[in-house]
């Protein structure tokens, strides 16, 4: 007699468990939630980045300030990259300094999230370049 391939075998657990019904636990739920909303964010960083590249710098950052609660160390510093350019590309004096500003809270928040990430350093030694001309305050 020749026996059945073992793909053709449904082991007798495997077959109650369709008959019930799997159910799955609210943790494993809570987990591919997780996962789906991190795959939307990463999909929005990519979007606010795109924006970034193509100079359409306040739809960036409406996009990325859906994500400041609570806070994340990716999004602050790519707030301060585009508060960085929209106050280069400012005109007005005051407005460029409060850009400015607004930039080093951005960079001083995201190395208190995480000190490690060459992003937040690479964006804070952009904003240095401002300090030379004695408005901007120390990363410190």
């Amino acid at each position: 007699m020749r026996r059945p391939h073992p793909s053709k075998i449904i082991p007798p657990f495997v077959a109650a468990i369709g008959w019930f019904g799997a159910s799955k636990s609210e943790e494993t739920e809570a987990v591919l939630e997780t996962k789906s909303s991190m795959s939307e964010m990463e999909n929005d960083f990519k979007k606010a980045d795109d924006l970034y590249d193509n100079n359409e710098l306040q739809k960036a950052y409406d996009l990325l300030m859906k994500y400041k609660e609570p806070q994340k160390c990716e999004v602050e510093w790519r707030l301060a990259k585009v508060k960085r350019m929209m106050a280069e590309e400012s005109h007005d004096l005051q407005k460029k300094k409060e850009l400015i500003y607004e930039a080093f809270d951005h960079v001083k928040l995201a190395l208190s999230l995480d000190e490690k990430n060459f992003a937040v350093h690479k964006v804070g030694c952009a904003l240095q370049n401002y300090k030379g001309h004695g408005s901007t305050p120390d990363l410190t």
